[in-house]
């Protein structure tokens, strides 16, 4: 996804939920890394494709990437860029822009390496019951189209790469 880059300490929104009565929403959190310590943008380390990020329930993990732009070898992460839990990296360094040319060439991480929660019927009876289903299904949503993204561009699974 182009845009402003990520850093560590950019956040991020999650719209999953963890089970309970009512559900609490994972709401989102700052990205925690490790980042690229070698590689500062606006004096911060530059957050990659692998990145955890805090969240209210179990860390949240960045799977997308500026393919064309890598940083310590990994895509970098951008303004725009997927979570395993259906999130989005919503905040950057506005200095710097990654993958803003003619055409994105966005990276996803392998689907078996993407630490996707359990959407159990549980959760999405309590999540309808406490009005909350919109934000599982925004959270649903995005999960399958990142498993869209990864059979549509080719999974190398060989090479342990998408395309």
């Amino acid at each position: 996804m182009p845009g402003p880059a990520a850093t560590l300490g950019s956040m991020h929104v999650c719209p999953m939920l963890n089970p309970g009565t009512p559900p609490p929403p994972h709401v989102g959190g700052p990205v925690v890394g490790p980042g690229v310590p070698t590689v500062l943008i606006g004096g911060k380390p530059a957050a990659v494709m692998g990145d955890l990020c805090t969240c209210i329930g179990p860390p949240d993990t960045i799977v997308m990437g500026e393919g064309t732009v890598l940083i310590g070898g990994k895509p970098a992460a951008t303004v725009g860029s997927l979570t395993a839990h259906g999130g989005q990296v919503t905040q950057g360094e506005p200095t710097v822009l990654i993958g803003t040319g003619v055409s994105p060439a966005t990276t996803v991480m392998p689907i078996h390496k993407i630490p996707f929660p359990t959407i159990n019927p549980t959760l999405k009876v309590i999540a309808s019951i406490t009005g909350r289903r919109s934000q599982l299904n925004e959270a649903i949503a995005r999960q399958e189209a990142l498993r869209e993204e990864a059979e549509t561009n080719g999974y190398l699974s060989l090479l342990d790469f998408s395309i």
